[in-house]
């Protein structure tokens, strides 16, 4: 798409449109831009496309009839990562419009805006602490939001194009810049091989590639998941085979522990890589504090299951065993969880705060979770997004509000935020926010 630029023609007057960036879609490319300061009032826009390499316009788009606010229309989407809502700037009645919406089984209520439009099929994504986001597409595509460009990743060890399947940032990354990837490739066995890769971020992009650990031996049913631990080291959980002999491998169905540089972190006594038991169809680590290393599974279709991993910084037992979340009179989710992330509380308690993504249908969840002497489900509740389907989340970095991916109606892929509200606010949001939160309003 280097070989392309795009001309605005505002009430016929042809202006450059700069700034545009494009992400692969379904078909061809989403490409977007921000619109120029126009004045308030109706402005016709049509839309051309110029070749560079022939040197060739296409003919004009279909007119659109826009109409501009006094207010603005440009959206500071780095303000708005690092500093919420109230950050947006544009008009009124446009994309920066917010409602409520509140956990169906709860009195939580967030306020929901958005904060970017058409930032295309996001399948992974991950806040930075300085509020940019790293996000990952399909066929190796990486893209640093707000200002970074798309990049089709080439590591090393692989002659194709990378499965990312995973990625972790580095509590230390405000100094040493790095972002982990878990890339699969398949092996010659017919097997898979998980790489895992760390990149340096320089100036919006990730570069530096080095594999610190090379074609761990996987299972081809089941896609890895990273995390990086409070002790700052990698835990990688690796999926299983079908059972028979022929079709397992060393790490099948275990979580390993590497350091930052690559090395078996997972017994010191055995110097193995092999740190606890894990799951068949392992999907997400979540922490909480230092205590417990929780990790989400898809079993079987329709089916998920929510371990946790104790005293994680002081296992006594080898492999650490893992141990089913318990949730007395309290359904989990009847079909897999995709994502999982648990949010800072500040109350002092020994209660997590839990976000999921639920895949059938796809749905977000808040749970709450007790982690005194064992973890236990306490309460989950779906929270309503309307005919948005979400696609992905991460938590924001500081506050822990979830930055949601979201498809629409017609198929145009949003990032929103959610912010919890007061309980003031939620007190009175709880009346009707429960027909507010499935729809939007003045879109």
């Amino acid at each position: 798409m280097d070989s392309y630029r795009f001309i605005l023609w505002i009430d016929g007057t042809r202006t450059a449109l700069s700034g545009a960036t494009c992400v692969p879609a379904a078909s061809d490319y989403d490409c977007s831009a921000l619109l120029p300061q126009l004045t308030a009032g109706t402005h016709m826009l049509e839309l051309s496309t110029v070749d560079q390499a022939i040197g060739e316009e296409s003919a004009r788009s279909e007119p659109l009839t826009y109409q501009q606010s006094s207010g603005g229309r440009r959206i500071d989407l780095a303000g708005v990562v690092a500093r919420g809502p109230a950050a947006v700037s544009q008009d009124d009645g446009g994309s920066g419009s917010s409602w409520f919406t509140c956990a169906s089984r709860n009195s939580t209520c967030f306020e929901v805006s958005q904060i970017a439009d058409n930032v295309g099929a996001v399948e992974r994504m991950a806040a930075l602490p300085d509020g940019r986001l790293v996000v990952v597409y399909a066929d190796g595509v990486i893209r640093i939001l707000p200002n970074g460009r798309p990049e089709r990743l080439q590591l090393d060890r692989y002659a194709a194009t990378p499965d990312i399947a995973d990625i972790a940032v580095d509590p230390g990354f405000p100094t040493n810049r790095f972002v982990y990837l878990a890339a699969v490739a398949s092996a010659a066995s017919g097997r898979a091989a998980v790489s895992i890769t760390r990149l340096r971020e320089v100036g919006d992009t990730l570069g530096e590639a080095a594999v610190i650990a090379a074609d761990l031996p996987a299972s081809n049913l089941g896609r890895p998941a990273l995390s990086i631990g409070p002790d700052r080291l990698l835990y990688v959980a690796v999926p299983s085979g079908d059972g028979t002999p022929s079709a397992n491998g060393p790490y099948d169905g275990l979580v390993l522990r590497l350091t930052p540089d690559g090395a078996a972190a997972g017994s010191e006594r055995t110097a193995s890589p092999v740190f606890a038991r894990g799951t068949a169809r392992p999907t997400s680590f979540a922490w909480t504090g230092s205590s417990y290393l929780l990790l989400a599974s898809s079993e079987l279709p329709g089916t998920s299951t929510l371990g946790a991993i104790p005293d994680v910084l002081r296992a006594a037992e080898w492999p650490s065993p893992i141990a089913p979340v318990q949730s007395p009179g309290i359904e989990l989710l009847s079909a897999g969880i995709k994502r999982l992330a648990t949010a800072p509380r500040a109350d002092g308690s020994q209660r997590t705060t839990l976000f999921l993504l639920g895949t059938n249908p796809p749905a977000l969840y808040e749970a709450e979770v007790d982690t005194g002497t064992s973890v236990q489900l306490l309460s989950i509740s779906p929270i309503p997004l309307g005919s948005l389907v979400p696609m992905t989340f991460a938590l924001a970095a500081g506050n822990g509000d979830p930055l949601v991916v979201a498809r629409d109606a017609d198929g145009r892929v949003r990032l929103l935020r959610l912010h919890r509200q007061g309980p003031e606010v939620a007190a009175g949001a709880s009346a009707f926010g429960q027909s507010l939160g499935t729809e939007e309003r003045s879109r």
